[in-house]
């Protein structure tokens, strides 16, 4: 079947056809998604495309901001982050709440740009801006931290919320639009492989910074008659707000002619929003979709709540173990990363041979697996392999929803779910995620560990069992 795929690929590519075109027709006649992106980039590999002299600048110069950018995601890890302000004095009700309005921020920012995007075509200048913004708000946080201003430091995490999924969404786009995937550089292509390594090394290097010169016993140097303090989580952030600053500049270096489209923002967000309260109202009569959403929710609760602690409790339980601190975090969190490279193989291997219900099921207890291996073995090693676990758990279950909706709903249904999922889900989390993080903040981080673990397989598992069920049944 593989063979067979790529071979229709290099075919139709070696005759002109549209990869995007080429793309969506082969998903539309049942390929999955993994399988035709794979075939995709063999036959772009394998199909020689002339390239101009534009195209090379270009892919030159998008893999030199690709790697910065890598530098930059990894030398400020939302989990250090997430410890760092804890210890500015947040405290553990104010960290699971502001991590809650974190996603929710990005969801609905994410949803707005990702359509404004289709009918508006969105200036380099304000993709720029965004870079330049998420950067400033790194500065912003380390100047928080380094004066204890907690209301500070939180307003530059919902800051680089902003920055970050205006920067990344938009800048997607724009690459899509500059330069086609067969017109590209080596380097370019394969930066998705190279990148998650860029950002493993960049993170052991913040943790290794941030443990090594902490307030406790900074190192002081005098430069034209001035004292100046050298902090660990200052220079952190410092290199990566200069790594989003210059990355995001870069952009306006990038050439070539883009179709000018213009649409008025206040007037797209309200006729988007007019059209979205539509789109939920029909889901609310439809009990497979409302049991999908209810699942769905379910799960990014108990994740956003997860994630918001993870990092703090192995921070705190491994601080005076191992290579102590930040580098402790770095290096687990690293594992993981790199085993995010089997997250695809592993889902495909899955989706061959076994059906959809098993790889629901399987997914979510893998995810299961970390919060209850740090309630009750919370040794390194162990703990290590549980991250593991929950990122391809997390690839399965990211996997298995899209095809369990494809069978739930027909193409045009299934559009409109997706572009309401945003706001679907926001309501629901900016209740629930703040009593989570008062419980929390009242029981402590291993009884919500347990309720995450506990939850995801006694709750979510049965519930998605149900769902695949369901879908069966409705496909009789």
């Amino acid at each position: 079947m593989a063979d067979k795929l790529r071979e229709e690929v290099k075919a139709r590519l070696s005759r002109k056809d549209s990869p995007a075109r080429l793309r969506a027709e082969l998903i539309q006649a049942g390929y999955a998604e993994h399988d035709v992106d794979a075939a995709m980039k063999h036959g772009a590999d394998d199909h020689v495309v002339e390239k101009s002299s534009v195209d090379r600048y270009n892919s030159r110069l998008l893999s030199i901001r690709e790697f910065i950018d890598r530098i930059g995601y990894g030398t400020a890890s939302p989990q250090f982050i997430n410890i760092l302000f804890y210890l500015s004095g947040s405290g553990l009700f104010l960290l699971g709440l502001l991590n809650g309005l974190r996603t929710v921020l990005s969801m609905l920012i994410t949803a707005v740009a990702q359509e404004y995007a289709k009918v508006h075509k969105v200036s380099k200048g304000v993709i720029v801006s965004a870079g330049v913004l998420f950067g400033f708000s790194f500065l912003l946080m380390a100047a928080a931290l380094r004066l204890r201003i907690v209301w500070l430091f939180g307003f530059g995490i919902l800051l680089a919320a902003i920055g970050v999924v205006t920067y990344g969404d938009l800048y997607n786009k724009l690459v899509t639009e500059t330069i086609k995937r067969e017109k590209m550089g080596y380097v370019l292509r394969r930066m998705g492989h190279y990148g998650v390594l860029i950002t493993m090394l960049a993170m052991l290097a913040s943790g290794w910074l941030i443990d090594r010169f902490p307030e406790s016993r900074q190192l002081t140097f005098s430069l034209f008659g001035m004292k100046f303090h050298v902090l660990g989580y200052v220079l952190s952030f410092l290199l990566t707000a200069i790594a989003f600053i210059i990355s995001g500049y870069l952009l306006s270096f990038l050439k070539g002619e883009r179709e000018e489209r213009k649409y008025n923002l206040v007037r797209f967000v309200h006729e988007h929003c007019r059209m979205l309260h539509g789109h939920i109202k029909s889901f609310f009569k439809d009990k497979y979709i409302m049991l999908l959403i209810i699942a769905t929710v379910i799960t990014g609760l108990l994740e956003i709540l997860g994630q918001s602690y993870y990092g703090l409790f192995i921070y705190q339980h491994f601080r005076h173990s191992a290579l102590g601190g930040f580098l402790n975090v770095g290096l687990l969190y690293g594992i993981a990363i790199i085993a995010s490279f089997t997250g695809p193989w592993f889902t495909r291997k899955l989706q061959r041979t076994i059906g959809l219900s098993p790889m629901l099921v399987f997914g979510t207890l893998l995810t299961a697996i970390l919060p209850l291996t740090l309630v009750y073995n919370a040794y390194f090693f162990a703990v290590a392999i549980a991250l593991v676990c929950s990122v391809i758990g997390g690839a399965i279950v990211g996997v298995a929803q899209g095809l369990l909706a494809r069978k739930l709903m027909d193409e045009a249904t299934r559009r409109k779910y997706f572009m309401s999922l945003g706001l679907l889900v926001s309501g629901p989390y900016l209740v629930l995620v703040p009593l989570g993080a008062l419980l929390t903040y009242m029981l402590g981080m291993e009884a919500l560990f347990l309720l995450v673990g506990l939850g995801l397989a006694i709750i979510v598992a049965p519930l998605y069992f149900i769902l695949v069920a369901m879908a069966n049944k409705q496909r009789l």
